[in-house]
């Protein structure tokens, strides 16, 4: 094998490597809407939406926060907020439906703006004269005490990339206050994390081969 040729199988080699491992940047941005369906509702649970633009390293494993307890920041999932109506212990059952829309990186095949939607169980656990209200993430149903994830496969267009964006949400969300008096109010903020797993566009890869090759036929020129 001649100098040449193995230059090209390196080109070869070296791109299939770039094209496995390299790893984008994705911005990532969106916001988010809830709604509740009560089966009993003492009339002081709300929702309120939140907006995010963040950057997430498109390799697979490298998590970026998204939102805290306390909904402070740009990047914010929403926040609950629970206000005592009557001084006694509040009762709250049904469901809340978090509403996720992201508008970069946009979906594959191409769609504007891609929406997960993530349905927590909503209960009240009463003692002593104090309620705690609980919203509970767990689409899968696996009790997962962590997190609860969705997925979609998006195309970044400002990298040329494809991949898969996942949203992991922290799972429970106790709110409460002692003693319940008239006037009370506990809040906290949704969080979680942002993944992707990136498939570089091919520029960067060209970009690479092409160079290979030039140096290939400056050598050829100069024998």
């Amino acid at each position: 094998m001649n100098h040449s040729t193995r230059l090209l199988a390196t080109a070869g080699l070296l791109a299939t490597a770039l094209a496995a491992n390299a790893a984008p940047y994705i911005n990532v941005v969106g916001g988010t809407t809830g709604s509740f369906s009560f089966t009993q509702n003492a009339g002081g649970l709300s929702f309120a939406g939140g907006q995010f633009n963040t950057i997430v390293l498109g390799d697979g494993t490298t998590a970026t926060s998204l939102g805290n307890s306390a909904n402070t920041g740009e990047d914010s999932l929403g926040l609950f907020r629970l206000a005592n109506q009557a001084g006694s212990p509040d009762r709250y059952a049904g469901t809340f439906a978090l509403t996720v829309s992201f508008t970069v990186p946009t979906v594959v095949p191409g769609s504007a703006i891609y929406t997960a939607i993530l349905t927590g169980a909503v209960t009240t656990i009463n003692a002593n004269g104090n309620s705690t209200v609980k919203i509970t993430f767990d689409d899968d149903g696996d009790g997962d005490p962590l997190t609860v994830t969705k997925s979609f496969d998006y195309f970044d267009a400002a990298t040329g990339s494809t991949g898969v964006l996942s949203l992991a949400l922290n799972r429970q969300y106790n709110l409460g206050y002692p003693g319940n008096t008239i006037g009370s109010a506990s809040q906290l903020g949704i969080s979680g994390q942002l993944t992707a797993t990136a498939t570089p566009g091919p520029g960067s890869v060209a970009a690479f081969g092409v160079g290979l090759l030039g140096a290939v036929r400056r050598r050829r020129r100069a024998a």
